[in-house]
């Protein structure tokens, strides 16, 4: 028998080919998805172990690509993408022993559009660079293991239970008030954190918390 090849999906394609089956079925009337929630898709990514061989923004597997990198374009273009990814990931997976995870209408839509909004956030961060913010603005005065007085969590122990940029991000505002707070009485300028500062700081702490942060 014949092998027919698997076909790929290319630009807009996906929805071209829904389009036409769409007519063909006879409907005429357009039926909407509901809006995937992007933390829920966080979740998915995580509970369905695609982190396992996927990272996003630097952080996760190495035995596929970045997806915050590879995906980019509409939700349709991104579904494409993964289709063609389909057939290579299963062989991976199956080399693994994991098994090929399924998704629910709702959760597929929950998981790509947590994939869709890293495409308008700004790029990761340098680790290399991250170090370099850490050490300048002195954030290891407070929450390092040189600190000469505690008056802060050691970043070693309260990243490590962090595991993404938003998780280390929603840390840090929770924190803000308390931070403010000891810093008026320690007579410690706030840091002021320009450009991807930021981005590089956050990509150093998750990087380093394995270690305990230097």
């Amino acid at each position: 028998a014949r092998k027919m090849p698997r076909p790929t999906i290319q630009g807009n394609e996906v929805p071209d080919l829904l389009a036409f089956i769409r007519s063909v079925g006879g409907g005429t009337e357009r039926v909407y998805a509901p809006p995937g929630r992007p933390k829920r898709g966080e979740a998915l990514f995580k509970e369905r172990h695609c982190m396992e061989c996927h990272a996003v923004r630097g952080h996760g597997g190495k035995v596929g690509p970045d997806l915050a990198v590879v995906l980019r374009g509409s939700l349709m273009r991104i579904a494409g993408t993964m289709w063609n990814h389909g057939p290579g990931m299963w062989a991976r997976m199956a080399e693994r022993r994991i098994d090929v995870p399924s998704f629910t209408t709702e959760e597929m839509s929950d998981l790509i559009s947590y994939l869709y909004f890293f495409q308008f956030i700004d790029p990761p961060g340098d680790s290399r660079r991250g170090l370099a913010v850490y050490r300048d603005k002195r954030c290891g005065s407070c929450h390092g293991a040189e600190a000469a007085k505690v008056v802060a969590p050691p970043f070693a122990a309260v990243v490590e239970k962090l595991q993404t940029p938003l998780g280390v991000i929603t840390a840090m505002w929770n924190h803000a008030g308390r931070m403010s707070e000891i810093m008026t009485e320690e007579n410690v300028a706030w840091p002021v954190l320009r450009g991807g500062e930021m981005a590089d700081l956050i990509a150093y702490l998750l990087q380093a918390h394995g270690d305990g942060t230097k």
